[in-house]
This record gives C-alpha cells, structure tokens and sequence, in this order.
C-alpha cells in the first residue's frame, strides 16, 4: 500500500482513499499534492453547489467516512501485525548468527586443542628422539672406552707365570686356571679341558 501504484489507483477509483495515501506516504511533491487536494476539493465544491447535498446523500457520506475509517483501522492494524512479523524475523536472525557464531567459536577451539595436541605429541617425538640419539651416542661412548680400555690391555706387558707345577701355581695363589689366562700351560692342564690346576 505504500507504492505510488496504490496511491495512483485511489485518486481514480476512490479519491479520499488516494488523497489519504498520498499525504501519508508522501508520493509527490508537496505542490503536486496541494494541487491535487485542491483538485478534488474543488470538485466537491462544485458538486456540492450544483447538486446541493441532501439528507441522503450525507448519510451515504458519512457510511463512506465510516468505512474509509474502518479500511485505515484495518491498514493500521495490518501495518502493526507487519511490524511484529519483522520484529520476529529480526529475534531469529539474530538467534540464528548467534549460534553460528558459537559454532565457529567451538570449531574454534576445536582446532586449537588439536593443533596443541599436535604440538605436544611433536615435541614428545622429538624428546624420545633425542634421549634415542643421546643413548646411542652413550653406547657409542662405552663402546670407544670399552676398546680404548681392551686395547690398553692388549698393549700393556702381560706377566708371564712359569709354573712348574700345579703344587707350585696353588702356592702363588692360582688355581681353575682358564685358558687364555697368563698363568696358564698345557703341562698343568693334564686333562686338556682348557682349565689347569682344576683338582
């Protein structure tokens, strides 16, 4: 009803309608709707002293105020209803942005606890790794001192024991003598089974 079609339509089929809509919505120019108002109520005028208004005629007047009052109700009542449809349109748009914004504040944080998640487990990788790598360079450590240590041992002067017998090796201190050992012979070895001085 707020279109310049609506207001266009009135002014010809029924003009106080048109001339309400007009002043109301604002259509035209304030000119053009005085000269427009004037138009009409010149019309009247001459109407009125041409025909003279009868007792009839006022009455059907006053049932088309009536009805012209019962229609701008009916407008108004309308219009309200429009509102408060607007209004509830409004309420659930907002609702509706709120909770999409709390969806992407869960994905949010969704993403966040995993992207943490990712970080801890790369740092325990990383941790394992490295006590991997400070292991392996422990055993290669032990491993070079072991070596270094066999090596020595290897290069230092054996003592070598001349044991004429068992008897004389017992009376050193030596006995169950593996073979290998510097005290060992194969004559205090009777039996040949690589330990000497055995019983």
């Amino acid at each position: 009803m707020q279109t310049k079609f609506w207001t266009i339509f009135f002014l010809i089929i029924f003009f106080p309608v048109g001339l309400f809509l007009m002043w109301k919505n604002k259509h035209f120019t304030k000119a053009t709707r005085v000269i427009i108002t004037l138009f009409f109520l010149i019309l009247i005028l001459l109407s009125s002293c041409c025909n003279g208004v009868s007792s009839v005629q006022k009455e059907e007047l006053i049932k088309k105020e009536q009805k012209l009052n019962d229609k701008e109700m009916e407008l108004q009542k309308f219009e309200k209803e429009l509102h408060e449809k607007e209004k509830e349109l409004d309420k659930k748009v907002d609702e509706y942005e709120k909770k999409i914004k709390e969806e992407n504040k869960k994905l949010e944080e969704q993403e966040n606890e995993r992207k943490k998640q990712e970080e801890l487990k790369k740092q325990e990788e990383q941790k394992k790794q490295e006590e991997l790598r400070k292991q392996e360079e422990q055993k290669r450590l032990e491993e070079s001192q072991k070596q270094e240590t066999i090596q020595q041992s290897n290069n230092a002067p054996q003592k070598s024991y001349n044991f004429k017998n068992c008897s004389e090796a017992k009376a050193a201190g030596f006995s169950n003598i593996r073979k290998g050992d510097p005290a060992y012979s194969s004559k205090l070895d009777r039996d040949g089974d690589g330990l000497a001085c055995d019983k």
